[in-house]
């Protein structure tokens, strides 16, 4: 049961490389379940790479058996992250990977890292472009209190080393106290989006 576990979760690791996969599992969790019609109106790649990226994730264990829907004439699948997985991935967990990458694969990750969170902006911008007028009133006194943070930043090495040692050391116990495993796409869900990125 142990490597089987262990299997899926290396599953999980190395669809982080694959930037379609991580597409699915960011619209997911951003979104809440989806059909493969609606993902791919998010997701800019062929409607054949999507379904056969949804197969394999669900035989990975990556996504759960998709919940079957019967609409008139057709079938609708919905599918939906496997949060269970994703439970306790740490800092460490993302080190072994990194570190076990050849220089390719690397530039992948990294690459797919970074698109999948340009994805998650874009969901969050088109969420903005559809409130009401009331609702942005509200966001706005969001930002007012302090609830909305943007920093675009460009910082010395110093400081920029001074910022990440802090972020990390505040970010993660705060990820630790609340793991994954209190997601519910139920309920509302907040984004908390931090990228550091030195001169390269």
């Amino acid at each position: 049961m142990v490597e089987k576990k262990e299997g899926v979760r290396k599953n999980l690791v190395e669809s982080f490389g694959n930037r379609t996969k991580l597409s699915i599992i960011i619209l997911l969790f951003q979104k809440g379940r989806m059909t493969a019609t609606q993902m791919s109106k998010f997701i800019e790649t062929s409607r054949s790479n999507l379904y056969q990226n949804l197969k394999e994730m669900v035989e990975e264990g990556i996504l759960k058996e998709p919940e079957t829907k019967i609409r008139k004439n057709y079938v609708e699948k919905y599918y939906s992250p496997n949060v269970e997985l994703f439970q306790g991935f740490s800092f460490e967990d993302q080190m072994k990977v990194i570190e076990s990458k050849d220089p390719e694969q690397l530039r992948e990750y990294l690459i797919s890292a970074i698109m999948s969170q340009i994805l998650r902006l874009r969901i969050i911008a088109e969420e903005i472009q559809m409130i009401s007028s009331d609702e942005i009133d509200r966001v706005r006194d969001m930002y007012r209190e302090g609830n909305i943070l943007f920093s675009n930043s460009w910082v010395s090495e110093s400081t920029y080393r001074k910022a990440i040692s802090h972020i990390k050391e505040v970010l993660y116990k705060i990820i630790d106290e609340e793991s994954v495993s209190s997601y519910d796409e139920k309920t509302d869900t907040n984004n908390l989006i931090f990228i550091g990125i030195p001169k390269l």
